[in-house]
């Protein structure tokens, strides 16, 4: 079993606080090691991802399965310029967007236009903020290898794990034989 596998599977015991928002906005890479945000936390009952939500993320998980193992190989024969194309894959990969917030009628600005795509609106508040989290955590992965800084790129890799777990046990559970 890949370590990042187990790493999703030992995350998901880690499952009791409400999430914390990100240390850092998307767009920015933390300015050290300090500045990675502690691990997230989905709340312990999270409200379910639709089917449809399940099948557009489908590829995502696939890549990310396939970009941890790689980061894994690479981590392991000291390939900076890998880990930080890896990295980078990750971080670009693009994110879901949060609706608007809703008015003071309650109602969300994109309900109210006609044809307007509310499935977004279904997602929980949790998941975007690991999404947040995965893609701050894989901006600092980048950077600590194009530091070529092995120790803050091995503690990060760990951290980019933890958060695929959590968000794993929260709506993608790993069927245990």
């Amino acid at each position: 079993m890949r370590t990042w596998m187990a790493l999703v599977l030992l995350a998901s015991a880690a499952l009791a606080a409400p999430p914390a928002p990100p240390a850092a906005p998307p767009s920015e890479a933390p300015a050290s090691l300090a500045d990675v945000p502690p691990m997230a936390q989905a709340p312990a009952s999270t409200p379910a991802l639709s089917l449809m939500v399940r099948q557009l993320l489908n590829g995502r998980m696939l890549r990310h399965g396939t970009d941890l193992g790689a980061l894994e190989s690479a981590i392991q024969a000291g390939d900076f310029a890998a880990v930080a194309k890896g990295a980078r894959s990750i971080a670009d990969e693009p994110r879901l967007a949060r609706t608007a917030a809703p008015n003071q009628a309650g109602v969300h600005p994109q309900a109210a236009l006609p044809g307007a795509d509310t499935l977004n609106q279904t997602i929980p508040e949790g998941f975007f903020v690991l999404q947040d989290l995965l893609h701050n955590r894989a901006v600092a992965l980048e950077a600590a290898a194009l530091a070529r800084d092995g120790r803050a790129m091995r503690t990060l890799y760990t951290q980019l794990g933890e958060t695929c777990g959590q968000c794993h046990a929260a709506w993608f559970p790993v069927p245990h034989n």
